[in-house]
């Protein structure tokens, strides 16, 4: 039978006791809302930088990891394309929101939606007032860059309110109680840093065939350029990869 030398069982306890500490600091707080998303075993973490895609500001205390910041990006990317630089800024803070730790936690945010102050909505609202959008099917906002097509939101709506719960999972509270409604600020910036989180080894991404080939030749190049490739063998995966890159390149051009 397998037995465990003093080392071991020393390793062992202090691994439990910090996994025990880790829960219960956030049984003492709150836990992150499930219906965001979000892992709701435990609650917002400090996150390294690298571990969000988008939304870094809020990585001191946060519920989300990479794969909500990859959400949150394509819906900003999709709302401030054609935007004015303000109207980009205020939807950058909107959207990241989500992101925000007393917002992942339900503090401030219910159901599925967040709940912001009513004075952030209304600066939203003035940043974009002069930006082009349309109504949507089911009554939503969506950005929109032909004013053959489109109308500056004042003149589609005159309520910073129904602008920012038609444009995203948003509500808008009834008075700006920083308790309650999220006005901006990072709960890091209130609240301090969560509990750190465990640190996860970044999961590679292998180079595309594009980068691959760029890189193969810039090899050929600097060994002409320094003399060091001086035999065919050195040039032979070049070669090959440049005449497969031709061929493709060609039968692109014919069926075009």
């Amino acid at each position: 039978m397998f037995q465990f030398s003093t080392l071991n069982r020393r390793a062992l306890l202090v691994f439990v006791f910090q996994w025990h500490l880790g829960r219960l600091d956030d049984a003492e707080g709150e836990l992150c809302s499930r219906a965001l998303g979000f892992n709701d075993s435990q609650g917002p973490k400090d996150r390294f930088k690298q571990d969000l895609l988008f939304c870094t500001e809020h990585h001191k205390n946060t519920c989300c990891e990479r794969n909500h910041t990859r959400q949150v990006l394509a819906w900003y990317a999709h709302f401030s394309h054609d935007r004015s630089a303000d109207c980009g800024l205020m939807g950058r803070l909107g959207g990241c929101s989500f992101c925000d730790g007393d917002v992942g936690s339900g503090v401030k945010s219910r159901l599925q939606s967040v709940v912001l102050c009513p004075a952030f909505c209304e600066q939203w609202y003035k940043s974009c007032a002069d930006d082009f959008f349309s109504r949507g099917s089911s009554g939503s906002l969506q950005p929109c860059g032909s004013a053959l097509v489109c109308s500056p939101l004042r003149e589609i709506t005159q309520d910073a309110a129904t602008f920012c719960s038609s444009v995203g999972s948003f509500e808008v509270a009834d008075s700006d109680d920083l308790d309650i409604c999220y006005d901006g600020v990072p709960a890091a910036t209130s609240l301090g840093k969560a509990p750190k989180a465990p640190w996860t080894k970044p999961v590679p991404v292998p180079p595309s065939l594009w980068t691959r080939i760029s890189l193969w030749f810039d090899s050929t190049l600097r060994g002409l350029a320094s003399g060091r490739a001086s035999t065919l063998e050195d040039y032979v995966p070049s070669l090959i990869i440049g005449l497969g890159a031709f061929v493709v390149v060609w039968y692109m051009c014919r069926g075009a």
